[in-house]
C-alpha cells in the first residue's frame, strides 16, 4: 500500500530520539529501537480487517502483536553470518505476519520473496522445515557457504520470485512462512543513523 500516512514527519523526528540497539537473539542485521504505541496501534487497527479477510484468518483467533520496531541495517556485508547472507522466514505459523513501512526517502534497496532452488519451497511451514533445512544444509556442504554479501540477485541455491521496490510510505504485509530477504545496496543503506539510513518499521504479529 502506497501513501500509507498522511504525515510521516513526526514518525521520523520520534526516530531520531530514540537509542537504538542491536538485537540480542534476532538474526537481524543491524539496530533497532521501539516504535510509538500510537503508531502501532492506529497501523493495526487499519490493517487488521484486510488480514483478515485476504487470508481468511478463522475467526476464533485473535490478533496478538508480538515485536515492533524502528529498523537500521548497519552491518557490512564482510561481518554478516552465514544465516544473514541468505533468504530467510520469520515463523513456521500460517497466521504469523510481517508489516513493513519504508519510512525513509529513497532510493533505497527494496524487498525481495525467494524460491529455493534444491527443495522448490517459496514458503516454509512445520511440514516442509525439516526437508528446507537438509536440503539448505547439503547445498552448502557440496557447494560451500554463501559469499559474504547480502543477497539481492538469483542463483542456484535461491531465485528472486518478487521484488517490493523500495519507495517511501510504502507498507508491505506478508506471511512470515515466505523466504525473503532486504535487497540491501551496500552503497545507501547501511547506515545506523536514523536521519540518513534505510530506517524502516516493521511489526510482527501472531494470530491464535
Amino acid at each position: 500500500m502506497d501513501n500509507l500516512a498522511t504525515d510521516l514527519q513526526p514518525l521520523l523526528e520520534t526516530a531520531q530520539q530514540r537509542e537504538f540497539t542491536s538485537p540480542q537473539k534476532a538474526a537481524y542485521p543491524g539496530v533497532r529501537a521501539p516504535l510509538p504505541h500510537e503508531y502501532t496501534k492506529t497501523l493495526l487497527q487499519a490493517v487488521y480487517s484486510l488480514i483478515t479477510d485476504l487470508y481468511q484468518i478463522p475467526k476464533h483467533l485473535k490478533l496478538y502483536p508480538l515485536n515492533q520496531y524502528y529498523s537500521l541495517v548497519s552491518t557490512a556485508p564482510e561481518k554478516l553470518a552465514r544465516l544473514q547472507r541468505v533468504p530467510h522466514f520469520d515463523n513456521l505459523s500460517p497466521y504469523y505476519f510481517a508489516i513493513m513501512h519504508y519510512l525513509a526517502p529513497g532510493p533505497r534497496g527494496g524487498t525481495g520473496f525467494f524460491r529455493h532452488g534444491p527443495s522448490g519451497f517459496e514458503n516454509i511451514n512445520a511440514s516442509r522445515f525439516e526437508t528446507f533445512k537438509g536440503s539448505a544444509e547439503a547445498y552448502m556442504a557440496e557447494h560451500g557457504e554463501p559469499p559474504s554479501r547480502y543477497q539481492t540477485q538469483s542463483d542456484e541455491h535461491f531465485v528472486i520470485t518478487e521484488t517490493i521496490s523500495y519507495q517511501q510510505n510504502r507498507l508491505m504485509i506478508y506471511p512470515g512462512t515466505l523466504l525473503h530477504s532486504g535487497l540491501i545496496d551496500p552503497d545507501t543503506d547501511i547506515d545506523a543513523n536514523p536521519q540518513t539510513g534505510r530506517l524502516t518499521a516493521n511489526l510482527f504479529i501472531e494470530f491464535k
